[in-house]
């Protein structure tokens, strides 16, 4: 059973209460009680920036970080399965995404502070919308499970983010295929900004695998940038899909790219800032794959 929790957090985030649920129907249960004047929370982080961002925190918290299966890493035959309340410092040391699923390792790495990776989770860095894990789990494929209104949904990430939040919904768990051993690139990297909850000026992710006859397999790419919500460049991902890669084939995935991804400005950033960093970095990945 769920527990009222008291004490310094609470005082500290000038809110009346914290409850801890037992399970997503409990606290789908004090959700439904509180309505507007309450949220879930896991690490906080999240909350931490809304807060730092001038909208008023709730009278109610309802913690998800203690309910079982949320916050374990499992595996079966062909998939890992991750609680959406792992914390990204522990997806960045598992073993078993090291082994499975080294991009997103590799990306946690780059999410702002260790004392931020310690506290928050990989369901927040989601529910965040532009965190710095998506891009990577967008070429992995990922799916994200949640539930709503006592249903359990789920779908893949890129479709995930297409939809409006709910601030009813609970994410549950991301799904992520075990990655082979075939030929293949994966490829991660963020340019600018480190700060705790400011977002990367350009955040590139790349996976591509190659069949016997040296032509482009399964291949996706990501990108993102500032408040831009990160997106599958799928017109770029169709374009290479069967090629056996040349440099002409990368200097038309410049142009490709630069059609493609449509950030938003920000001050001192230009759009075609953005557009031509992504650009750049996508195509140098793949020169350096042709020995370029």
């Amino acid at each position: 059973m769920g527990k009222e929790m008291a004490g310094a957090t609470v005082k500290k985030m000038d809110v009346e209460k914290v409850w801890e649920a037992a399970s997503i129907q409990e606290a789908m249960k004090w959700k439904k009680q509180f309505r507007e004047d309450s949220t879930y929370i896991a690490g906080g982080t999240l909350l931490q920036l809304k807060r730092e961002q001038g909208t008023p925190l709730p009278s109610n918290l309802i913690r998800l970080d203690q309910i079982p299966k949320l916050n374990e890493i499992t595996q079966d035959e062909g998939m890992l399965h991750i609680g959406a309340y792992v914390s990204l410092a522990e997806c960045e040391v598992n073993p078993i995404i090291r082994k499975f699923a080294p991009l997103l390792s590799e990306a946690v790495k780059d999410v702002a502070s260790p004392a931020v990776r310690n506290r928050g989770s990989i369901g927040g860095n989601i529910a965040y919308r532009i965190g710095d894990t998506i891009p990577a789990l967008l070429v992995l494929d990922a799916d994200i499970s949640w539930v709503i209104e006592d249903q359990l949904r789920t779908a893949k990430l890129w479709e995930y983010l297409q939809q409006e939040a709910d601030p009813n919904a609970v994410l549950t768990t991301i799904h992520i295929k075990k990655q082979s051993s075939k030929k293949q690139m994966q490829y991660y990297q963020k340019v600018g900004r480190r700060e705790s909850f400011i977002p990367s000026l350009v955040t590139v992710a790349i996976f591509c695998n190659w069949n016997e006859w040296d032509e482009v397999g399964d291949v996706r790419l990501a990108v993102a940038g500032g408040t831009t919500t990160p997106v599958r460049l799928k017109e770029c991902e169709a374009y290479l899909s069967g090629k056996q890669l040349t440099e002409v084939h990368i200097w038309e995935l410049v142009e490709l790219v630069l059609a493609e991804f449509h950030p938003t400005s920000e001050p001192f950033v230009t759009k075609h800032y953005k557009q031509q960093v992504a650009a750049n970095l996508i195509a140098s990945k793949f020169m350096k794959y042709l020995g370029g």
